[in-house]
């Protein structure tokens, strides 16, 4: 691991320097059979110098051996020569969280393990949706890195993730019905149980049509719809946006953003987020950072460089999402709230609607908050019961009113989602309206 930094003693200011492998093992079943198994694997290296008050960088993939070795050595050199200026040095070692990541046992998995486990939900799913055609999938990855560098980190971590999506489809002449759900943990039962259960709710709530016709109703948002409402906190709350001028809740901390029973935190050391990790990919320790505490803005998302700019201690959002370079990003955003039943939701909202996918949600404004998705999945409620599945509808509505004025409740169903591209644990949030368009 220390052999880039042997070759740059003496050229440099400082160094560091990363080896990541990542295996990823891939089934994917179409009309119940098996379709596509797979394993590949990425050994990547990169290096960060600073020379003369500038950064430099560079990468290669495969065996490192005494040629690739000084390549890179000179192309981190070469490009620190026109580097940014570094504001900041590279952090000393620490003590570093031990969250349980690695399961030896899903480690040990092999495409067959992964093809007898979707099939027999396969299995199951055709004997309770006859009618539909299922799609599954399934991702193994193994994630090892390590990281050295000149003010004495030497560090390791791994990781195991297993990721399920399950999809089932009808289409008529007038209608199509498309029911999706996923899930990941760090072993494949959990992540499969997840996924199934989250598909069956919704199948049962799709046994039945109903209509809604347009204007402001009561909308209850499940998780990956709830996602909306977090897309312009990306922006946000990046740390680096913040220290430019460019955040639209820059200079706030400490003001009111969010209704003072929501909370929202990126939080690097759950066990079950997809993010988690010891050490970010600048080797500072992963923790938990309350971004909004009880609808109060406290803290940006933080890499090494954005701290700097502000004169604050990283958060540890340094983050290599595969085996290249760090980059500022959030890790698991978890959304906290008194919980409150899910049957009582129903019963709460009177007549409304329950919004399970939206499309589209980069189609949100980052800046002011202002969304309209076309809804993917939705069904009526009314009278504290899901009457039935609805369609061609849209909502609107602008995210951050909704989380400061227009939050009613949260559910007691969290769950994580994907939908923003990075982890979101969060329940169903009820809405006191949203804006609702039917389709003529």
């Amino acid at each position: 691991m220390t052999k880039l930094l042997d070759l740059l003693k003496g050229e440099v200011d400082a160094a560091e320097q990363a080896r990541v492998t990542k295996r990823v093992s891939q089934v994917a079943f179409r009309e119940g059979k098996p379709r596509e198994a797979c394993t590949s694997e990425r050994l990547g290296h990169s290096l960060r110098v600073i020379a003369e008050g500038r950064l430099g960088t560079a990468t290669a993939t495969g065996p490192l051996d005494a040629e690739l070795a000084a390549t890179v050595a000179r192309a981190a050199l070469m490009s620190a020569a026109a580097g940014e200026v570094a504001l900041y040095d590279f952090p000393a070692a620490a003590e570093y969280a031990d969250p349980e990541l690695y399961d030896p046992h899903t480690a040990g998995l092999v495409l067959a393990d992964l093809v007898a486990l979707g099939r027999a939900t396969v299995e199951e799913l055709s004997v309770l949706a006859p009618d539909f055609e299922l799609s599954l999938d399934v991702a193994l990855i193994i994630k090892e890195e390590s990281l050295t560098n000149s003010r004495g980190i030497a560090a390791e971590q791994r990781s195991t993730l297993v990721g399920v999506g399950m999809h089932l489809s009808r289409a008529s002449a007038d209608d199509l019905v498309n029911l999706y759900a996923e899930a990941s943990a760090r072993e494949p039962r959990a992540a499969f149980a997840q996924a199934r259960a989250a598909l069956l709710r919704r199948l049962e709530w799709s046994r039945h049509e109903a209509r809604v016709g347009s204007g402001r109703l009561p909308v209850l948002l499940l998780p990956d719809a709830a996602a909306v409402l977090f897309v312009p906190l990306e922006e946000g709350l990046d740390g680096l946006d913040a220290a430019l001028g460019t955040s639209p809740l820059g200079g706030r901390v400490g003001q009111a953003i969010f209704d003072r029973r929501l909370s929202l935190i990126d939080d690097g050391t759950l066990v079950g987020g997809a993010l988690s990790s010891r050490f970010d990919g600048e080797g500072v320790p992963r923790r938990r950072t309350p971004l909004v505490r009880l609808g109060e803005l406290r803290s940006y998302y933080h890499d090494l460089h954005s701290a700097a700019r502000l004169g604050v201690r990283s958060t540890g959002n340094g983050l290599r999402a595969d085996v290249g370079l760090p980059a500022r990003g959030p890790g698991n955003w978890v959304v906290e709230a008194p919980a409150t039943a899910f049957d009582r939701l129903l019963r709460d909202v009177g007549r409304g609607l329950l919004v399970g996918d939206l499309l589209g949600m980069g189609q949100a404004n980052t800046r002011d908050g202002a969304f309209s998705s076309p809804v993917g999945l939705g069904f009526l409620v009314d009278g504290g019961e899901v009457v039935g599945r609805v369609s061609d509808l849209s909502i609107a509505g602008n995210a951050y009113e909704v989380l400061r004025s227009g939050f009613v409740a949260a559910g007691d169903d969290a769950a994580w989602t994907e939908a923003l591209g990075f982890p979101l644990h969060v329940p169903t949030l009820a809405t006191d309206g949203l804006s609702v368009v039917a389709k003529a």
